[in-house]
């Protein structure tokens, strides 16, 4: 009924069982997007057993950036204004030889965080109603990377 970890998925998420029967039930923490750190949180196991109508597992994640990875960070904002967008971003990288697909949306004030693996890369930023920006970026293994990027309003297209 409630979830404040976005980090942590339960598979069932609800079960109903007869006195006597158990489920197993798989947890599956991190994602791609979840950047390097400490997680902590529960699982809560709600019953309507009147002894016990709560159970809390203590659920811990450490999750530590790949030797052969950097950090890409910036700000996205709006040419003329300098409001702050929440763009799309997206880097279309190669980890052992496999397409790596890391993408993201800039937070409300605009600054976004990507990891992706060391090397040059296409990036791409786009916002609705603005022009597609698109440039090589370079990250280094074990760095951190700036990248910022003011986003313009396409020119109107007339007839002639």
């Amino acid at each position: 009924p409630f979830r404040d970890a976005e980090w942590i998925e339960t598979d069932p998420v609800t079960a109903i069982l007869e006195p006597g029967e158990s489920v197993d039930v798989v947890v599956t923490m991190g994602s791609q997007t979840t950047a390097p750190g400490s997680y902590e949180s529960i699982v809560a196991v709600l019953s309507n057993d009147p002894r016990t109508p709560r159970i809390d597992v203590a659920v811990v994640l450490e999750v530590e950036l790949p030797d052969n990875f950097g950090e890409l960070t910036g700000t996205v904002l709006d040419e003329v204004s300098g409001e702050p967008l929440a763009a799309s971003l997206e880097v279309v990288a190669e980890l052992d030889g496999v397409p790596y697909i890391a993408s993201t949306t800039a937070a409300a004030d605009g600054t976004y965080s990507l990891f992706v693996p060391a090397g040059t890369w296409p990036l791409e930023v786009s916002f609705e109603g603005y022009a597609t920006q698109s440039r090589d970026v370079t990250v280094e293994a074990g760095a951190s990377t700036t990248e910022d990027f003011s986003l313009s309003e396409p020119e109107p297209v007339t007839a002639p």
